[in-house]
Order: structure tokens, then sequence, then C-alpha cells
């Protein structure tokens, strides 16, 4: 019995282990291709489409998700056929790459889902997103969102949200990470395998 109990646990705690985020970050913001914050780097066919998700993960805000905004740089090698925000009456700015939404508050969870793309690769190179600072009308801030309620704006708070990965110079999204070159094969190449 306690052999087989510790069996069942050492399983349960792989599952958890296995499905837990990318961003362990507070407030992390990134795009995904599941609405759990899971996966942020898929094989797609040249010309086949694929819906990925941009969410809100683990915030610290203590009222409502109210309104949100960031940029999201899109690659040359990608088109974006369409946004869609999960709220009904989301009053959404589309001005590419810089994006805000308000909408009536919603309750958070671990990973919230703040608007949905639909992305179609051009190539069989990686595409890489990043999410990026928001150049608005009051100056450059980084991504945030509005925690509160629309009764009462006096009491809501601006929370920052960290792009992830950390560093700058990575993506947060990657659409055929393993693409490679094909290089040209020469006899001399050939020659080498069988040496």
């Amino acid at each position: 019995m306690k052999r087989s109990y510790l069996i069942l646990s050492c399983l349960m705690l792989w599952a958890v282990a296995a499905t837990a985020q990318i961003d362990s970050h507070d407030n992390g913001i990134g795009i995904y291709a599941d609405m759990g914050g899971l996966v942020n780097e898929v094989e797609v066919e040249v010309g086949v489409p694929l819906e990925v998700y941009l969410l809100l993960t683990r915030p610290t805000g203590s009222q409502m998700l109210t309104a949100w905004e960031c940029s999201i740089v899109a690659p040359d090698n990608v088109s974006v056929w369409g946004y869609s925000f999960p709220i009904a009456g989301t009053i959404g700015l589309v001005d590419t790459p810089k994006f805000m939404a308000a909408h009536q508050p919603a309750e958070y969870g671990m990973a919230n889902l703040l608007m949905t793309f639909i992305i179609v690769p051009l190539d069989s190179e990686p595409a890489q997103f990043y999410i990026e600072e928001w150049p608005g009308q009051t100056g450059v801030t980084e991504p945030r969102y509005i925690d509160g309620t629309w009764e009462d704006l006096s009491v809501h708070v601006l929370i920052d949200m960290v792009p992830y990965p950390d560093d700058d110079d990575e993506p947060c999204f990657t659409m055929n990470p393993a693409a490679l070159p094909i290089a040209s094969a020469t006899w001399g190449g050939v020659k080498a395998l069988y040496r």
C-alpha cells in the first residue's frame, strides 16, 4: 500500500512540474500557443494558420482586470490575419504594433487571455515575436494593466507587466525555432563522412 502511494505521489508531482507555466514571474506577459502559458515555441508548416494567445500570467492585482496596453513586434516572415478580444464589448485600440484594450472588469486566473491573433508563416525560417514598451500619449511605459473597477476609478492601480524572458534580446514566442539553412553538399563533404 505504501509503495503504491509513493508511486502515485511521484507521478502527481511529475505531472504538476510538467505542466508549470514557462514564466514563473508575477505579472508576466507573453505570447503562447496554448491558453495555459505552457508553449512558446512551435513548428508550423508554411502557409498554415496558427492561433496564438497574448496572456497575463500570475497577476498580483487584488481587484479586477479592466484594461491593458503593450506593443507586439511581429517578424516580417509572418502574416497576421486578425485579432480578437476575449471579453464582449472590449474597446480596443489596434494600431499595430501598439495594442490597448479596456473592457468589463474580469476576475483573475493564473493565465488571463488578453488577446487572440492568427498568424501564418510565410517561409520556414524562424519567426520571432517580441513584447515591448508602450509608446502611448503619456510617454513610453512598460507593458501594463489596470487593476480596479469602473465604478471607482480613483482606487485603480497601474501594474507593470514583465515580458518573458527577462532578456530583451530573446523572443517571447518563436515559430519554427529549429529551422536551419540547408547546406549544399559537396563531394569533399560526402567523403569526410566515411573517413
